[in-house]
């Protein structure tokens, strides 16, 4: 049995030690975006998914975006993954999708503060 993290079979870049930093800053690395939030009650789990399908041409012409996976849990919950190749391309990816019209109807849809999020580091995946 393999197990898939990501649908590349490159390797993860490695994690940034404190070696690999040059004046405090560290070496690129590949980061995952988690954004976990629930949906408002009106909308059906089909409506969140075709939402977030509205959102993918806009996400792919993203510098560093890679991949992206939406998880649908029990009772409206959700998790909104995306494969960046670092964490200051996902932040600047952030600033761009969140004034986007196009982001909107997906937005829309979720319970703000239920919304939380954080970036990981790709340290290791198993293709």
């Amino acid at each position: 049995m393999r197990f898939h993290v990501s649908p590349f079979s490159q390797p993860a870049q490695k994690l940034a030690m404190p070696s690999d930093t040059a004046r405090g800053t560290p070496a690129a690395q590949a980061v995952i975006e988690v954004v976990q939030f629930r949906s408002l009650p009106e909308y059906a789990a089909a409506d969140v998914a075709t939402a977030a399908q509205g959102t993918a041409a806009l996400l792919r012409h993203q510098p560093g975006f890679r991949a992206r996976w939406l998880l649908a849990g029990a009772d409206g919950d959700w998790t909104d993954l995306v494969l960046w190749d670092s964490l200051h391309q996902a932040h600047k990816a952030a600033d761009v999708v969140i004034a986007s019209p196009s982001f909107t109807p997906f937005m829309g849809m979720i319970d703000g503060p239920t919304v939380r999020m954080a970036h990981h580091a790709v340290v290791w995946q198993m293709d």
